[in-house]
Formats: C-alpha cells, sequence, structure tokens
C-alpha cells in the first residue's frame, strides 16, 4: 500500500508531499504521531483517498490533529466527497478515542483546492 498511497499523494491535485509517508516519518522525528487513513472502492479495492493524519501533543495534556495538504478525497464529485468525508471523520474520531490520555482541541485540515461545495465547510471555521 505504501507506493500506491506515494502514487496517489503526489498526482492526485488534493495532494502533496505533506501527505507522503517520507514526511509523516520525518514528522515523528519532531515529535509528532502519524496515523493513516486509506478509503478503498468497495468495488475494486482500489485506494481511491484518504489521509496522513498527524498529531502533535501539548505538555498541557492536549493534542491537536493536523491533515497538511489533504485530505485526499474527491472534492469533484459532490456525492463521493460526501461519503469519503464520512468514512474519514470516521476515521478521525477513532484517532481521538484511541488518545484518550489527551484531550483533542481541534482538526486542522489544508486541503489544496479551490472551490468545494458549501456543505463541507459548514462545520468548519477557518483558522
Amino acid at each position: 500500500m505504501l507506493a500506491e498511497w506515494e502514487i496517489l499523494a503526489k498526482n492526485h491535485a488534493a495532494g502533496g508531499f505533506h501527505q507522503s509517508f517520507n514526511w509523516a516519518k520525518f514528522q515523528q522525528t519532531q515529535g509528532w504521531e502519524s496515523y493513516k487513513i486509506g478509503l478503498f472502492d468497495a468495488k475494486t479495492d482500489k485506494l481511491v483517498g484518504g489521509a496522513i493524519t498527524l498529531e502533535f501533543s501539548f505538555s498541557n495534556g492536549t493534542s491537536f490533529l493536523y491533515i497538511p495538504e489533504g485530505p485526499i478525497i474527491n472534492y469533484a464529485n459532490e456525492e463521493e466527497l460526501f461519503w469519503q468525508w464520512k468514512a474519514l471523520e470516521m476515521a478521525i474520531h477513532s484517532i481521538i478515542k484511541i488518545s484518550k490520555k489527551e484531550k483533542t482541541t481541534h482538526v486542522r485540515i489544508e486541503p489544496r483546492i479551490t472551490n468545494c461545495p458549501a456543505w463541507f465547510l459548514s462545520k468548519f471555521q477557518k483558522a
């Protein structure tokens, strides 16, 4: 899956180097935890999206999740975007539950997109 993800992150319009396994490895040396979320097409079992999700823990017992240059999902197709985001949202909530020792204060995403449906942004606050 590593090679498949690297190709997707490199070639997808919403992806980039900050969604690569190498970037996640580097960030681990800087004190970040990394989680890899893959989204697969149910019919073909092909990797179609996902996110390298980084977690930074503060000394006060809080943390935040960060998805640089991502998530990599199909922003051009509203129906696919909806279901892919719902799957990612469930995975993000699972990461938060794994990190029970810390309180996750926020999730920051930075998709490389110029437009998307209004409903997608409705639950976010611009930083």
